[in-house]
């Protein structure tokens, strides 16, 4: 089940956050994930905005959070900016939840096309974003400095055009 992420939530959201694998694929300065950054950047993203969070429940639980940001009715596009799903969730929690707000994107929001960008070190996401159905556009060479060098960040879309998942549980 997604809902929206409500401010009391944010401390069981931010425990998800701050395992060590997130954070050091969350930003390029992992030290910057604490809990009032996390909290400043969820609860600014408020419906009717260019930017909603939600949280990913499981067996009544909060299992993970994912957001989508840059929403913009013009160029009928969004961007999902964060996706974390609690180590030892179900399996394929983080996709159906994707999948979920990717339907959302294209049959509620009636937007053409939804991207992300995945640091180009970050195989797991790569198999996300294909298991998702996203096409990887290209890669932004030496796009930020993450840990002591220049790393390339992978970005990744779906177009209306190409959606069949539609909502699966």
């Amino acid at each position: 089940m997604i809902k929206l992420l409500e401010a009391h939530e944010l401390g069981v959201v931010y425990d998800i956050v701050s395992n060590d694998t997130i954070k050091y694929n969350l930003c390029a300065n992992p030290t910057l994930v604490t809990e009032n950054n996390i909290a400043s950047y969820l609860l600014e993203t408020e419906p009717n905005t260019d930017s909603v969070a939600y949280c990913i429940y499981s067996s009544g639980e909060i299992v993970g959070v994912i957001t989508l940001n840059n929403i913009n009715y013009l160029k009928r596009s969004a961007y999902i900016g964060m996706i974390a799903v609690r180590s030892g969730a179900k399996p394929l929690t983080g996709i159906k939840a994707a999948r979920w707000l990717v339907n959302h994107c294209f049959n509620t929001l009636n937007l053409n096309r939804v991207y992300s960008h995945t640091w180009s070190d970050n195989e797991g996401m790569d198999a996300f974003y294909k298991l998702l159905g996203a096409t990887h556009e290209g890669t932004e060479r030496e796009h930020m400095y993450k840990q002591g060098k220049y790393v390339e960040m992978k970005i990744w879309s779906i177009l209306k055009r190409e959606w069949s998942y539609g909502i699966r549980n």
